[in-house]
This record gives structure tokens, C-alpha cells and sequence, in this order.
């Protein structure tokens, strides 16, 4: 049966309907209609280190309410586990990895009305490199180590044995890496600092198990001589601290080692000799950054006791928890020994020219060692015994020179019979170690057989060394053009010539050329290449040859290593500069010559002066005295300097003219061929020849005969002392500079155009 509502009865149920419907809610769009949406924020991007616990804050706001949950869960990277990550705070342990790796998490809330806000945050993890390490003058007990990587620092405290051990990472691989380390109690003044490499490079060297120890690269070590290398490698970097592997690779390679040998020395004295710092000298490390404090201190230590200062250094020199040492596996096939000019400046071409040794290392335990002299050079047995390579001569290495015999004569020849030679390993380095060079043997007095043969065995000296590795190789592309450079060959002229001369090469691409006639020696072809090495060789038309490898380059010149083989197999070994002719000394008029040349830079060592009228002085320093000698000086019409010295044989010394003076002759004769001029450094690069001039009174017809010749390339500084505004060299072009036949030199080679 049909009900039926009155019209009025169902518009007030529909009413009452619509009413319910109302206070319930319902009719909206989803939760609360009304509701605003809450807020999340899922924190700032982090950066931290691997497999290190990292904790993720977030935060949840709702304007209208309350935050009723929360839910992180990662969206990118490496999966890792979350820990709590229904709550603001998630954590999580960031993975091992090789290189920078980002994480990405999502956080997502959700407000009492259901409505729900995401945000992201990223996590950069950093690989980690662990370093196990030593502070070590002597153990230093409790000393702070600080590890600075880039803009982040790491600290570690040293036990009682000075060991530490700390984590260090970085998201740039860049970022270069310094290790200082500051005494414990009782020993604060003691800072000492070791210089590295960048994460990258020390990332490569700690292996598979990301642990870097002092066999892998000693740089993790920071002692006495860690400091001294720093402080050098600082002033080689013209002061400015060591930020890059490039920086230091090149500064490394300018650390002389005796100097480095004497600042650690003066550390050792603070350390463990029981000295105190002077006033004014807050630490070991400010001691040796400054020559003129650390000279005054070891004069006051010498005055005190002077036997502290030696027996100092060689208790350091055999200390073997201080030294790397050799061992069977790590001795290199090839080792290139020279000497760093202590006096040259920051940045500068660094190697003593010709002297420049190399060692091959043969697997069987042979060898063979080439030197500036043919009669020095020879065979050797080798092996390892105590940390140092022990070569044994057979036959002798042979070396002629002159010695003083106290109490019986001055300046004797004496010859020098050397049977063992060692090498010891004093720092293991990046592109160059250091290394101490001793010898044994016997020395022979020839023309004075009332004084007795006598053994020897030294103390040592001082090696920078380049294994091949360290080498720059040549390109092709680079070598076409003009070239001064130096090398180590036999006497070609029959008047005594050094072991040491220098000459031109033209390159020209297609890899042919000519030398030039000297009044020594003919004309010559020969052919050039670069060797899959990276040496430079060339071959001549006499059966002669010349290999070169790059040590170290600048903008200007290239320091390189040089072994010359004559037709008949004789091979001298030999260091020095290669510097292209690039125009920028051409047509030097004399008054573009006027000034103050200094030795290498501008430092009390050895000097010219070059006065306007042709006058001039050679002067000398001893001791930052200057002691003048004078001299004459003109240019030629190719930009030749020639300086003159003269002789008063009775008065014993030089003077500008022998006019009026009896006993006088033209002694010896200084000659510059400009090569190139560098100047942002004020450097001007030349070819020099030095000849002397007999003098026997008793043999009048000697008179004037040339005697010695000695040729090389070298640069000279220009001291503010020079003309005040004025280039010393002006940039003009040059013509035909070398045609003079008496200025001809060996292997003045000349390409075909």
C-alpha cells in the first residue's frame, strides 16, 4: 500500500536532510574543506663522509592543526637503511664509497585532516681516506695533529709513541691536503708540518683498503724533516702556500737537501738537544722559516758546544724510525741525481749545470753509472743491505783534481780511486726524493810521492733524484725553433775544456738538420726525434748522439737531464738548462745593457755590473761583502756582450787598462749571447763563454795563448739596483748573432728551412 507525504511534510524532511548533511561534513572536496595544507621541510643538503652515522631533521608544520605523521624514504643514491623513519628524525649510515655520491630522501607529513606535504634533501657522502701516521723528532707523546683538507679540518692526538690514526674526506678530489702537528705538555713550542698531495692522489695511493700509511706515502709522517722539505718547498713557492699537486710537484722539485738537512738539524737541537728558541720565536716551525734566525741559531749553538750541531745531524742521519729506506722492491730501474742550487730563487731553473748523475738499476743486481767524466763513470755490482743501496766498482771509478795537504803542500794534484758508493734514502717523495750519496775509496797524490796514498769515506752529500716516472716528456710539436742548452762532453778543442759546454740546436719539424762548422769541428747533419718516452734524441752524421729528458719546465726554460754518446761509445752525463730563442732579445743596442746582473737572481752571490762609458765590475760576495774587481765591457752590432778583465800581475789585481803598467796582461774574457728574456721574473737567459789567457813570464811567447774554455747557458737576474724604470733587455728582432767564427761552439746546429 502507497504512503503518501503532504508537499509541505516533505519539504520539511528535506530541510532537516540537507541540515544533517551540513554539521557531518559532507558534500566537500576530501579532508576538510575548509583544512589548509600543512608545510614539510626535510632540513638543509648535508655533506658528510662515508661510514660515518648521519641524522636527517625534519620538521612538519599545519597552520590549521596539528602534524599528525611523519614518513622519510630514500628516492635516489645507493640504497641505505633507514632507522626511524616514522619520526622527524630518521638516521642512517652513509655507505663506503670511491668518489662523491648523492643521496636523495623525501619526507612526507600528514596533518590531523589527512592532507599531506613532501620535501627533498640530498646527501653528498665523501669517500674517506683513513691516515696512519707518525709525529716523530724523537716520539712526540700527545702532540695535536691537525689535518686540513681544503676548507675542512680533522684532529687526532698522538699516543705515547707519536702514533695517530684519524679519517679524512672530501667531496672534491681536488682539495689538497697539509698535516700540522703541535707538542703536548711540556712541549708546546714544538709545531712541525708536513706537506701532501691532494685527496685524490693520496685516495689512489692508500690502496683497496683506504688506509694510508708511511709506506704508501710518507707524507702521513710529520717530523723534523717533513718540516724543512715544507719550509723550502714554501719559499720555492715564492711564498705563497702549496694549494695544488702541481704547486707542489714543481716546488718539490727545487728543495736542496743540504739546506733541508740543516733545518731539520735546528728543529732536532729544540726537540731533543734541549735548546731553547730565541726571543721572539714562538715555535720550531717559525725558527726555520726564516734564514737569518735559524744561521744565528745554529752560531749560538756552535759557540756553545761545537761539536752539538754535527753529532745532532748525524744521530738524525741514522736514525732509521726517521729515514725511509730502500728495500729490494722499491728501487727504482732508473735514478737521475743532481744538486739544487741553494742560492737560486723561488720559481727558478734549480739544478747546478753539469752536474748531473744517473744510476741505472739493473734487475740482476748490476748497473752502471754515467757522469760528466768518461773515467768516472763505469759498471757496478748492487744490492740493498741496512736500507741503503751498496754499489760496488769494478774497476774503480777514476777523477782527477787538486786537494789541500795540510802541513806539507797546498794544491796538490790528487787522484781519487772510488770503489763503493751508497745511497741512502732520506725522503721518499712525489716526483723527486732525496737522497745522501757517499763514497769509499783511496786518494793518490801522483806528482808527490812522499805523501802516502790515503783511504777515504765520506760523510756524504746531498741528492735530489728523479726516477723516470717523474720525468716531463718532449712533444713534437713544442721542439721546432732555436734552442740554447748545456751538456757534458769530451774536450773538443784541445785547451782544456771543461767537462761541461753548451751550444744551439734548431729544430725543424721535419725532424732533419745541420750543424753549423765550429773552428773545432765540421759541418754535421743529423736527425731528431721524440721517443715514446718523451726524450728528445738526436743523431748525428759522425755516429754521435744526444738523448734529453725534461725535469722541470717554466714558461722559459726547461731543466733538463742530457747524455751524450760520442762515435766511439763514451757517454757523459750532464744537467742543465734548454732555453728557446723567442725573440725577445733581439738587436740589443748597449744602452739597453746598462745595469746589475746578479748570478741565477737577485741574491750576495756573484754579480756584474754594467756601467754606462764601458767600464764595469765582477763583484763577489763573501759573506754579503762585495768585493769589485774591474772590468771593460762592449756590445757589437749583434748584441754580443764581451767583458774584458786585465791583470797587475805585481799589484794582484784586476784592472780596466794595462796602459802604463809593466807587468800586466789581458787575463781572462766574459762573453753573453742573450738568448731570451723572461719579464715577469726579470730574468734574462744567456749563453755564456768564459776564456782564459796565458801568462809565463819566463816563456814571453805563451803570452796571450788561450788556455781554458768553458761555455753554458745561465740566467741573470736583474736587481733593483739596475736603471731605475727601464727593461734591461729591450724586445727588438736579430739577425745573423752567431756567424762569428770564434764564437762558434759545438753542436751549434742549424736546420734546413
Amino acid at each position: 500500500m502507497k504512503t503518501y507525504i503532504p508537499g509541505a511534510a516533505m519539504r520539511l524532511l528535506l530541510l532537516a536532510a540537507f541540515s544533517a548533511l551540513a554539521a557531518c561534513g559532507g558534500g566537500g572536496d576530501g579532508p576538510g574543506a575548509n583544512n589548509n595544507d600543512p608545510t614539510a621541510d626535510a632540513g638543509e643538503p648535508q655533506a658528510v663522509d662515508a661510514k660515518v652515522d648521519v641524522t636527517l631533521e625534519g620538521t612538519g608544520s599545519d597552520s590549521d592543526g596539528q602534524i599528525a605523521a611523519y614518513n622519510w624514504k630514500q628516492t635516489g643514491g645507493p640504497d641505505v637503511t633507514l632507522e626511524d623513519e616514522g619520526a622527524a628524525t630518521a638516521a642512517f649510515q652513509a655507505p663506503d664509497v670511491s668518489s662523491a655520491t648523492e643521496l636523495t630522501f623525501e619526507l612526507t607529513v600528514t596533518d590531523n585532516d589527512g592532507a599531506t606535504a613532501s620535501d627533498d634533501v640530498v646527501v653528498t657522502v665523501a669517500p674517506v681516506i683513513g691516515f696512519a701516521g707518525r709525529v716523530y723528532d724523537g716520539p712526540l707523546a700527545g702532540a695535536t695533529v691537525t689535518i686540513t683538507v681544503g676548507d675542512r679540518e680533522y684532529t687526532a692526538v698522538a699516543d705515547d709513541d707519536g702514533n695517530y690514526e684519524v679519517n679524512v674526506g672530501s667531496v672534491d678530489p681536488g682539495a689538497f691536503i697539509t698535516i700540522t702537528a703541535t707538542g703536548g705538555e711540556g712541549q708546546e713550542t714544538v709545531e712541525l708540518l708536513s706537506i701532501a698531495s691532494s685527496f685524490a692522489a693520496l685516495q689512489s695511493a692508500a690502496g683497496d683498503d683506504g688506509v694510508l700509511e708511511d709506506s704508501e706515502s710518507g707524507a702521513v709522517d710529520v717530523t723534523n724533516i717533513s718540516t724543512a722539505k715544507a719550509v723550502l718547498m714554501i719559499r720555492a713557492n715564492g711564498g705563497e702556500p702549496i694549494d695544488s699537486d702541481a704547486t707542489a710537484n714543481d716546488a718539490e722539485k727545487n728543495v736542496n737537501g743540504d739546506e733541508m738537512i740543516r733545518l731539520a738539524t735546528v728543529i732536532k737541537l729544540v726537540v731533543d738537544g734541549g735548546y731553547t728558541l730565541p726571543d721572539g720565536v714562538k715555535s720550531t716551525l717559525d725558527l726555520v722559516d726564516d734564514d737569518e734566525t735559524s744561521e744565528a741559531f745554529i752560531a749560538a749553538v756552535n759557540a756553545h758546544d761545537p761539536a752539538a750541531y754535527q753529532a745532532m745531524q748525524d744521530a738524525m742521519l741514522s736514525d732509521p724510525a726517521l729515514l725511509d729506506a730502500f728495500d729490494a722492491s722499491n728501487v727504482p730501474p732508473v735514478y737521475t741525481l743532481l744538486i739544487v742550487d741553494s742560492f737560486k730563487s723561488s720559481g727558478a731553473p734549480a739544478y747546478q749545470y753539469g752536474r748531473g748523475q744517473r744510476y741505472v738499476f739493473d734487475d740482476g743486481g748490476t748497473g752502471h753509472v754515467y757522469t760528466s767524466s768518461s773515467s768516472s763513470s763505469g759498471a757496478f755490482n748492487w744490492t740493498v743491505v741496512d736500507g741503503e743501496i751498496v754499489m760496488t766498482f769494478t774497476p774503480s771509478l777514476l777523477s782527477e783534481g787538486f786537494c789541500n795537504v795540510e802541513g806539507i803542500v797546498h794544491q796538490v794534484r790528487c787522484d781519487t780511486e772510488t770503489t763503493k758508493q751508497y745511497l741512502k734514502l732520506v725522503v721518499d717523495g712525489v716526483n723527486a726524493d732525496q737522497l745522501r750519496l757517499r763514497s769509499e775509496g783511496t786518494t793518490t797524490y801522483p806528482d808527490n810521492p812522499e805523501i802516502d796514498p790515503e783511504p777515504f769515506a765520506g760523510t756524504g752529500s746531498n741528492r735530489i733524484a728523479f726516477a723516470a716516472s717523474a720525468e716531463i716528456p718532449f712533444t713534437a710539436d713544442e721542439l721546432p725553433g732555436t734552442w740554447a742548452f748545456t751538456t757534458a762532453g769530451p774536450d773538443l778543442t784541445g785547451l782544456a775544456l771543461s767537462d761541461v759546454t753548451a751550444g744551439f740546436l734548431e729544430f725543424n719539424a721535419n725532424g732533419t738538420g745541420t750543424a753549423l762548422a765550429t773552428d773545432v769541428s765540421p759541418a754535421l747533419a743529423f736527425t731528431w726525434s721524440v721517443a715514446n718516452d718523451g726524450a728528445l734524441k738526436t743523431a748525428f752524421a759522425d755516429g754521435s748522439a744526444l738523448i734529453a729528458r725534461r725535469l722541470r719546465k717554466d714558461s722559459i726554460a726547461f731543466d733538463t737531464h742530457v747524455l751524450f754518446e760520442t762515435a766511439g761509445g763514451d757517454v757523459f752525463s750532464s744537467a742543465g738548462l734548454l732555453v728557446r730563442e723567442d725573440g725577445s732579445v733581439d738587436d740589443l743596442v748597449a744602452a739597453d745593457a746598462i745595469g746589475f746582473f746578479t748570478l741565477y737572481d737577485a741574491h750576495p752571490y756573484f754579480a756584474i755590473v754594467l756601467q754606462d762609458g764601458g767600464a764595469g765590475l765582477s763583484r763577489n760576495y763573501v759573506d754579503g761583502v762585495p768585493f769589485d774587481d774591474a772590468i771593460t765591457w762592449a756590445m757589437d752590432a749583434d748584441g754580443i756582450i764581451t767583458m774584458d778583465y786585465r791583470w797587475d800581475v805585481d799589484a794582484g789585481t784586476y784592472v780596466p787598462s794595462c796602459d802604463g803598467i809593466a807587468n800586466c796582461h789581458f787575463f781572462r774574457q766574459r762573453i753573453w749571447v742573450p738568448v731570451a728574456y723572461d719579464e715577469a721574473s726579470g730574468r734574462v737567459f744567456a749563453y755564456e763563454r768564459q776564456q782564459r789567457f796565458a801568462y809565463d813570464a819566463g816563456q814571453p811567447e805563451n803570452k796571450g795563448a788561450m788556455e781554458f774554455v768553458q761555455s753554458t747557458v745561465r740566467y741573470w737576474g736583474v736587481s733593483d739596483d739596475s736603471k731605475d724604470g727601464d727593461d734591461v733587455f729591450a724586445k727588438t728582432t736579430r739577425e745573423e748573432r752567431y756567424r762569428k767564427p770564434w764564437l762558434r761552439v759545438p753542436f751549434r746546429l742549424r736546420l734546413e728551412e
